[in-house]
């Protein structure tokens, strides 16, 4: 989870999250920002500086011009002609310091959107989230999950970049493509599962059909299949689509997979770090976990193993044989 507790009011107006919020462009982000605030009222002064400073910024996708640059250092420099070594911001008036604040605001943001050319979305531990695309379409991200994709660009390329985990619904439209470390999947029906992490891609087809390729590897899946793609293998199978659970319903299921794999998706969901030898990161394991409760899981995935669990400190767990 990001620590937004620790933000100041120009941390939260470099934020992406914050930015969208005060935009009101995603109703699910909306709520949690609603909830946020309820949770930290001493951060309301804080937040509400930031949302003045995110309101009077207007900007767009562009590449920054030299003109762009001299004009900007030209207005920072006005505003900052102190002996090098002072803190500017404790040293100049409140207002011009303020300005100063929106001006390095305005050169973070453009830099962003020139750099990355688009909009990130992510989640940190123990958390996910859903969002909307401009054509309505849907994803749910996992926990420590991110996309990036060109709003701009967005009703002629409906492309984007995945790490981790998501579960797309796609309005129809033109090709939209998931671009990841290890393949890429080309959406030709609508609801489908993404899971991209150490060098391993799955994907589960839920309704209609998806393409996906890795290499040289190519292939379409219908409704009721799926595809792995580890250490450059690609297997597929079929499965019951009343029977089929994934991480939407708090169910995570391994195959061929290892403890270091099982311990990894428990960090991720319960926000916890977990320490163990590498003899037994390496032992193999079968079966599942559900993200409800953290006691129970460690009790099933240890019993699998004879292993024993131990609470260090608060977030922190060794594991032993």
């Amino acid at each position: 989870m990001i620590p937004y507790e620790t933000y100041d009011v120009i941390e939260f107006a470099q934020d992406q999250s914050f930015i969208r919020w005060v935009q009101n462009k995603d109703e699910a982000n909306n709520l949690f920002w609603e909830q946020w605030l309820q949770e930290h009222p001493e951060k309301v002064s804080t937040v509400e500086e930031a949302k003045q400073m995110v309101q009077s910024i207007q900007f767009k996708e562009k590449k920054l011009t030299s003109s762009d640059k001299d004009m900007i250092w030209e207005a920072i420099s006005k505003t900052t002609e102190i002996e090098p070594k002072q803190n500017i911001f404790k040293i100049l008036p409140r207002q011009w310091s303020y300005a100063a604040a929106i001006l390095l605001v305005i050169i973070g943001t453009v830099l962003f959107w020139t750099l990355s050319s688009g909009t990130t979305i992510q989640t940190g531990n123990a958390e996910s989230l859903a969002y909307s695309f401009p054509d309505n379409s849907q994803v749910e991200l996992n926990a420590s999950s991110k996309i990036s994709y060109n709003e701009e660009r967005w009703a002629r390329e409906r492309t984007l970049t995945l790490k981790g985990e998501a579960i797309f619904d796609v309005e129809k439209g033109s090709p939209f493509k998931i671009k990841t470390a290890v393949g890429e999947v080309e959406v030709l029906g609508t609801r489908f599962n993404v899971f991209v992490r150490n060098n391993k891609m799955e994907v589960n087809c839920f309704s209609g059909s998806v393409r996906v390729s890795s290499g040289s590897d190519n292939i379409v899946l219908s409704r009721g299949e799926s595809v792995v793609f580890k250490n450059e293998v690609m297997s597929t199978e079929s499965f019951q689509l009343e029977e089929k659970k994934i991480w939407q319903d708090g169910f995570f299921e391994f195959e061929d997979a290892t403890f270091k794999d099982v311990f990894e998706e428990m960090e991720r969901q319960f926000d916890i770090k977990i320490r163990a030898s590498s003899e037994i990161m390496d032992l193999p394991y079968h079966g599942f976990f559900e993200n409800k409760d953290l006691e129970k899981t460690f009790e099933e995935v240890c019993f699998t193993q004879r292993l024993k669990y131990t609470k260090v400190r608060t977030g922190v767990y060794l594991v032993e044989k």
